[in-house]
């Protein structure tokens, strides 16, 4: 897992490094698949507060989101993108 700073002193734990994490001013977060993006454009979009976190979009590559207590989202890709990361990474 790569974990990435956020806003609000939340962090973000990628399944894969082909993964990105963008933020703005606005506090949304946004994760996108840099390497492939399974035919679809879509990015995981999250508002993000101190206290909170809600999703705004969900791409179908990421099968669940979890967020602790301790200010941590944790994402888990779906078993296809899982499969695929790991053949390509095997190819590099």
């Amino acid at each position: 897992m790569i974990k990435k700073e956020t806003t609000h002193q939340w962090t973000i734990q990628l399944p894969s490094e082909k993964m990105s994490v963008l933020t703005n001013d606005e506090d949304d977060v946004a994760v996108i698949y840099k390497d492939s993006n399974f035919g679809d454009t879509q990015a995981l979009l999250l508002r993000v507060t101190d206290s909170s976190v809600k999703i705004i979009s969900m791409p179908h590559y990421i099968e669940d989101i979890e967020f602790t207590l301790n200010k941590e989202i944790i994402l888990t890709l779906s078993p296809f993108a899982n499969e695929l990361d790991s053949e390509q990474f095997k190819e590099s």
